[in-house]
């Protein structure tokens, strides 16, 4: 038990309520004596209505092996009641306090060179048998403490969860989660530095153990909590940028599909504009992010616990450290708000900054050093009007449903990290997304756990890009999903490597198998069988007949991957290489088909945004009645791009959210041609009714936008329009 406990102040009173939680993270401990009070009134003056603290305060409120001290964030949560700001608190196990690893000093992460992990966080192995011991005291005070304090909204556990530790004690788990899981094989498990060359059959094991390790610690965690508070619900900030960069097969990833499926709500950061080197007015990772934290929000929204404030950066050194030139500030302010507009459109529930002030000069602080404030608290005030006038009217609103699923594949982006290709997946995804994203269909991400789980039965259309590693079940479902009218649309190097046990391979405890291509027998179902892939010579293809609206001779581009094919009949080639191998292939099977194209077609589309690759699939899913929401018909390609169009929808009523990241005003005239029946358009922000016109068989509207601005529309679909 503890030596000093506060008694829990004053009664609950707040759950989750149905309003717009829009705030910043505040760490009071790393501010100077008594400034966090000025800064919680500065915070209420922004616009803010919630803080989001405790994120790394173990050491804080334990400053002593079982000497508890709340003092501290008694009287921030108190002042917060005060002034009617909400709180979300963090509970941080992953960095304990020094006298922790003086009690065990072999509970340190150790990283692959077999050092201590120099990284800020995690500090600690969830495997070693101390942690739970030491964690489960430390959560049992400080629930118990908090479970009742006021304006409490959720509790965010950890942050940015990560584990990837080669300690004795991971080690030995990881050789009883091998014989669990294969109790047939044999894994001689000697490893683990990097100097050995460690198989590919167990690297992947590996890595997906290690993603299982985090998944219990959360939900470990989780149920922790749960045992002295079962009322607030609980989540993370998972990290969403990494799902579409080459790190997911890097030691700071984690699986954003099972740690979502154990929260109780869906919690994501993500950081526009980061690194340096990316910065663009618009990128298609950031509405591939937001519609990845959809899908994971299961309908009932997600929550957006970290994002960038400002549109600044360091001359060097990375974005957290300011180099000795300083800061910089990079591309217009005003950007700040679309990227608060997003998430909005897209489904969240909260909106949290990173950071409001630091003891150092930081390009996230809303707040300097000192406690002025920076011209982007403005910018905070503005959203925040805003946002008040938009949430009542979208407050029950959610996501349309989508026809198109692409399938993501953690497996096939770890093995390409194994590999040293593993920008290879990550573009070839957002190539695929931005293909039919870019034509105004509402896409779904779906990974392989779901695809075995038979979910790909809620989707027309699924489209699998770089689809490198794949096992029995999931080429089970496929065919299911295909045989039963699903149309499935793949491109080169699709199921290279299959995950199966075959005793008569040499050292099959090593090996992924690669020795027919498809894998697992899938060329009865996709009407091809590969002879040889090759890399490094990029190709187009030339249309062998008329196909869509494309006339025969007629040249789609790739990137780097091909692969040479044989026909299998009564699979039917619609194009072919120069040297006249086969293509494109087009495969009926059951009451579905299989397009398959023997070249990188998405990572081709993701580099260079050729129109005639998107117009291929666009006119295919026509073809299937999968439409356009809406399309933009007076705009050139680059513009068009770079408006955002996603839609919420409550009974009859659609809400459209028109977000311009080009850095001039825009008129686009915009033609609803999947909306039926729509007859009243209403701008809310504005509150003015836009005209609808006529353009052909649908309803057609024009609005202007100024330089990155948004636009928020009211469509009524009903038979009486809306005031």
């Amino acid at each position: 038990m503890s030596e000093y406990v506060n008694e829990p102040i004053l009664a609950k009173e707040v759950k989750m309520k149905k309003e717009f939680f829009y705030g910043v993270a505040l760490y009071p401990e790393w501010e100077p004596e008594g400034e966090w009070e000025k800064d919680l009134e500065k915070i209420k003056e922004a616009g803010f209505n919630t803080i989001r603290i405790c994120e790394f305060s173990w050491s804080t409120f334990e400053p002593g092996r079982g000497k508890f001290d709340f003092r501290l964030y008694d009287k921030v949560v108190k002042r917060a009641h005060e002034l009617g700001i909400y709180i979300i608190m963090g509970i941080d196990t992953l960095s304990p306090p020094a006298w922790f690893f003086d009690i065990y000093p072999d509970a340190w992460l150790i990283n692959s060179s077999g050092q201590r992990a120099p990284s800020r966080w995690p500090t600690v192995c969830f495997n070693h048998p101390g942690f739970k011991e030491r964690t489960a005291l430390y959560i049992k005070n400080f629930v118990s403490h908090y479970g009742d304090a006021p304006g409490l909204v959720y509790y965010q556990l950890d942050n940015e969860p990560a584990h990837h530790c080669y300690c004795k004690y991971c080690i030995e788990k990881f050789k009883v989660w091998l014989e669990k899981k294969y109790p047939e094989e044999k894994f001689p498990v000697t490893f683990f530095l990097p100097d050995r060359q460690i198989p590919e059959r167990l690297w992947l094991e590996w890595s997906l153990f290690n993603e299982e390790v985090i998944i219990e610690k959360i939900k470990w965690i989780a149920n922790q909590v749960k045992i002295y508070d079962k009322e607030h619900p609980l989540t993370t900030n998972l990290m969403m940028h990494v799902s579409f960069s080459p790190h997911y097969a890097k030691e700071s990833s984690h699986d954003v599909w099972g740690l979502s499926s154990v929260l109780d709500i869906m919690g994501m950061d993500y950081y526009p504009d980061t690194p340096a080197h990316t910065i663009k007015d618009y990128r298609i990772e950031d509405s591939a992010a937001y519609t990845l934290s959809r899908c994971l929000g299961r309908g009932k929204g997600f929550h957006t616990l970290e994002t960038k404030p400002t549109t600044l950066e360091a001359f060097s050194g990375g974005t957290w450290g300011v180099s000795e030139q300083g800061i910089r500030k990079i591309g217009d302010s005003r950007r700040v708000a679309l990227w608060s507009w997003r998430p909005i459109a897209y489904g969240a529930k909260s909106l949290i900054y990173w950071v409001w002030r630091l003891q150092h000069p930081n390009v996230f602080a809303l707040s300097r050093p000192d406690g002025t404030l920076t011209e982007y608290v403005k910018i905070t005030r503005e959203f925040s009007q805003k946002i008040n006038k938009v949430y009542p009217e979208i407050i029950d609103a959610n996501p349309l449903p989508s026809k198109v699923a692409i399938i993501y594949s953690k497996t096939t982006c770890h093995l390409a990290g194994k590999q040293k290709i593993s920008e290879v997946p990550s573009e070839s995804v957002l190539g695929a997304f931005a293909a039919i994203w870019e034509n105004r269909i509402q896409v779904d991400f779906i990974n392989e756990d779901e695809v075995k789980k038979g979910n790909l039965k809620n989707y027309k259309v699924a489209i699998a890009p770089f689809f490198y590693v794949i096992d029995e079940d999931i080429a089970h479902a496929l065919r299911g999903f295909v045989k039963n009218g699903g149309y499935l649309i793949i491109d080169a190097r699709f199921a290279s490597y299959a995950r199966t046990y075959d005793p008569s391979e040499e050292n099959p405890e090593y090996r992924l198998n690669y020795y027919k291509v498809p894998a697992c027998n899938l060329e009865e179902l996709t009407g091809y069988k590969s002879h040889m892939p090759y890399y490094d010579e990029e190709l187009s293809f030339a249309l062998t007949e008329d196909y869509l609206s494309f006339k025969k001779g007629t040249e789609i581009p790739g990137y780097r991957f091909w692969d040479e094919v044989e026909v299998i009949p009564p699979g039917k080639i619609l194009a072919k290489f120069p040297e006249g191998g086969p293509a494109l292939v087009y495969r009926e099977y059951g009451q579905g088909a299989v397009l398959y194209a023997a070249l990188d077609i998405f990572r081709g589309y993701y580099h260079k945004r050729e129109g005639r690759v998107s117009k291929l699939f666009l006119n295919f899913l026509r073809k299937l009645d999968v439409n356009p929401l809406f399309f933009i018909s007076n705009l050139n390609p680059e513009a068009e791009r770079k408006i955002e169009g996603t839609f919420l929808k409550k009974e009859d009523l659609y809400f459209l959210f028109l977000i311009n990241s080009n850095h001039f005003g825009v008129q686009p005239e915009i033609s609803f041609c999947d909306i039926p029946d729509i007859n009243s358009v209403k701008d809310i922000l504005e509150d003015k009714k836009i005209e609808i016109a006529a353009s052909g068989n649908w309803p057609t509207i024009k609005v202007d936008i100024n330089p990155y601005d948004v636009r928020v529309l009211r469509l009524c679909a009903s038979k009486a329009p809306v005031a």
